[in-house]
């Protein structure tokens, strides 16, 4: 394996629970061995898992960087291996487990800089510096960069903030980003999400530091880590807790999506039922339009109380500040009329989009369906005329 495989295979193996293969993958000199023998160092991480249940594992970032260049000059014959027989790669990576005392025990466990209390996701920002040995790659030493990023001032987290700021931003100017590109401009962003983190432990009451790791976060499409600066941003900040709550079921609303495309339909229901509670108590904090419309949307789409999304439609068409929106509840009010088989009512909330917005997305394939359920073919085929030219 190349370097940067060996590392994605050590890190990884803490999900996998395959702790012969992570012991193998340890130089014989490693500081990560602990001086133990090969059994009982499974041993130890064996019982770690058992109380820790790791899982989930999921990969930020990897990179191979050069390796550091020893403080004292030695000439070949007594220095230490030469460059090409050394390599460093850093990683930023996620697992989901349990907080066990046993952690503390393991060399080789970092810092979480970030944890998602619901998931018990941890964030890590680690690096590895690799040997060759018997011609094969294998971990020396690691360095736990997350831990690192906090002992740093603030003044240095910042102006490193800048410096990865100032690349990326380089990179987001190309016109024709490469799949190496985009690679880069990820591992920037991540990089500095982990030194928002450090800057949260430095000055934990600066909301400032939370929304840019929530911006950054959000970015990447990273929702589940969005959430970790979301819900810091709602119990610190009160004046603010309205509109984060929002922000919060929305996100919550879209991880339930995430876990549901991938099968695991409890954890997915469990995220739909908290993003409805979620959005409800953001409306007892500040009560407006989208709240009111984006809660109905998600009791509709889950199948919840019509009754109660009503409601919420009802109220923010009340508060409505655009055709726009008042077209979007509309629509919203026609579907909800249309599951109760009240088909004239949906009718005449789905020519009330049209007369507001006539390019209303599907608008005419929906007025199209009602004629056709009241049984008037002909209103039926001249509504789906304009859908059918439009294609």
């Amino acid at each position: 394996l190349e370097a940067d495989e060996v590392v994605a295979t050590f890190v990884a193996g803490w999900a996998l629970g395959d702790h012969g293969l992570n012991y193998d993958v340890l130089s014989r000199d490693s500081s990560l061995r602990e001086g133990l023998e090969r059994d009982e160092w499974i041993a130890r991480r064996r019982a770690w898992a058992d109380e820790a249940h790791p899982t989930r594992f999921e990969l930020g970032f990897i990179r191979e960087r050069e390796a550091s260049a020893p403080a004292l000059w030695l000439p070949p014959t007594f220095g230490s291996k030469s460059t090409a027989s050394r390599k460093e790669v850093e990683i930023g990576w996620a697992l989901e487990l349990s907080d066990t005392p046993l952690s503390g025990t393991l060399n080789e466990m970092p810092m979480g800089t970030a944890v998602y209390k619901e998931t018990g996701r941890h964030w890590f920002w680690t690096s590895y510096t690799l040997v060759q040995e018997d011609d094969v790659w294998r971990i020396q030493k690691m360095t736990d960069e997350g831990a690192n990023a906090q002992s740093l001032s603030v003044a240095e987290l910042q102006q490193r903030i800048k410096e990865l700021d100032g690349r990326t931003n380089e990179f987001l100017q190309i016109q024709r980003p490469t799949r190496e590109d985009a690679q880069e401009v990820a591992w920037r962003i991540i990089k500095t999400i982990h030194y928002n983190d450090a800057l949260i432990v430095h000055l934990p009451l600066d909301r400032t530091f939370s929304g840019d790791a929530f911006q950054r976060a959000m970015g990447l499409g990273l929702t589940e880590r969005a959430l970790v600066y979301l819900e810091r941003l709602a119990n610190n900040y009160a004046e603010q807790r309205g509109a984060v709550l929002r922000q919060m079921g929305v996100a919550q609303d879209a991880l339930g999506d995430y876990y549901l495309e991938r099968g695991m339909h409890e954890r997915a229901q469990h995220f739909a039922t908290l993003a409805i509670a979620t959005l409800r108590e953001a409306l007892t904090h500040e009560e407006t339009t989208a709240t009111h419309a984006v809660l109905a949307e998600m009791l509709m789409r889950q199948g919840g109380d019509l009754d109660e999304a009503e409601t919420h439609l009802n109220r923010a068409k009340e508060m409505a500040a655009s055709k726009a929106e008042e077209a979007t509840i509309e629509m919203d009010l026609g579907n909800i009329a249309a599951e109760r088989k009240q088909y004239m009512e949906a009718l005449r909330h789905y020519l009330q989009v049209a007369d507001i917005e006539p390019n209303f997305e599907y608008i005419w394939f929906k007025i199209g369906i009602a004629y056709r359920n009241l049984k008037q073919p002909e209103d039926a085929k001249a509504s789906f005329e304009p859908v059918s030219y439009t294609h």
